[in-house]
């Protein structure tokens, strides 16, 4: 292998490690490393779910994150991502990365029903001194299914109220 194979597998798999930690962090609910994997302001498009607005949205990462980070009922996920390919070219790069979701909501009694979801990251990054970041984060639903107690909770009370935010409208976004 030579030189410029190597350094395009480091890359790629700083690449793959920055996409994974953001699913991570988000997991474990540690939102200060989750912001570290994006840019400042980053793109954010849901608009391929029932629950992401109409288009894409350039926001301040603070806000992506008050977002992302919104109390909820959902209590614990569990996101499984396979990168399945990543185009480099110098300090910008893509991939594609197929997930799987489990989400769990606790409802107010406290009992906890399952919500899984599938589908695919499309992310866009650049390399800012020397460490990997999305610049865009985009995702395709392809199918969700789940207890249909789950389901009723997120069309009944929306994702959250910083999800409403972000995309600028009301907390019941989820029940379009």
């Amino acid at each position: 292998m030579d030189d410029s194979n190597a350094a395009w597998l480091a890359e790629r798999i700083k690449i793959t490690e920055a996409i994974y930690r953001i699913a991570y962090y988000n997991d474990q609910h540690d939102w200060d490393k989750f912001a570290e994997g994006f840019t400042d302001p980053v793109e954010i498009d849901f608009s391929e779910t029932p629950y992401g607005g109409d288009r894409s949205h350039l926001v301040p990462r603070a806000k992506w994150i008050a977002a992302a980070s919104s109390p909820t009922r959902i209590g614990k996920t569990q996101h499984h991502e396979s990168v399945y390919w990543i185009e480099i070219n110098g300090n910008q790069a893509s991939s594609v990365t197929y997930v799987i979701a489990r989400h769990f909501l606790n409802s107010t009694d406290g009992t906890q029903y399952a919500l899984d979801e599938g589908g695919y990251y499309t992310h866009t990054l650049v390399k800012e001194n020397n460490i990997w970041r999305v610049r865009k984060l985009k995702y395709k639903q392809l199918w969700a299914h789940g207890d249909p107690q789950a389901e009723q909770m997120v069309k009944q009370d929306g994702l959250s109220q910083g999800w409403a935010n972000l995309y600028g409208g009301s907390a019941d976004l989820a029940a379009r």
